[in-house]
């Protein structure tokens, strides 16, 4: 993969560990991959080596996203809540890969793993209103890929896409 071909964008609010952590990780692993955060913290703790915008304060997650979007100058963005972290297993080129094989898909969705238990990306709100997670059925495929109608904040997408 060429790296110059995407851009990750992390939102960040009041977790200045979180954003830290999660930009040493990815660094371990890509430390020429470009990182745009939008932090509407009340102290913003800018992060050498990233792209770093200051937000008014408490704008909210959709109006950080948003902003970030429009930043990114490549073909592909990866979106990434900042209490992630990138392990061994975190490789960005296979998205890429499948985002390459096939003009119909659009959006790759990772597998978040939490306490030895692996999420494959499904979110669902109840009858209540109360976000749980839910392995939900496939909606078909795309070649050997299975489709889902959505996935978690840890996705690689096409720019174009999603703006």
């Amino acid at each position: 993969m060429n790296l110059s071909d995407a851009t990750i964008i992390i939102k960040t609010f009041e977790r200045p560990k979180c954003i830290q952590r999660l930009v040493s990780s990815i660094r371990n692993f890509y430390p020429e991959i470009h990182i745009i955060i939008a932090d509407d913290s009340k102290n913003p703790s800018p992060i050498e080596g990233t792209e770093y915008h200051v937000l008014p304060f408490d704008c909210g997650l959709s109006y950080g996203r948003n902003f970030l979007v429009e930043k990114v100058p490549t073909k592909y963005l990866l979106l990434l809540d900042d209490d992630l972290i990138f392990i061994n297993q975190t490789k960005i080129e296979k998205f890429v890969d499948i985002l390459d094989s096939d003009d119909r898909i659009d959006i790759v969705g990772g597998r978040r793993r939490e306490k030895h238990r692996y999420y494959p990306a499904e979110l669902t709100l109840d009858h209540n209103g109360i976000l749980s997670i839910k392995r939900e059925k496939s909606k078909g495929k795309i070649g050997k890929y299975r489709i889902y109608d959505f996935v978690q904040n840890f996705f690689l997408a096409k720019t174009e896409s999603i703006k």
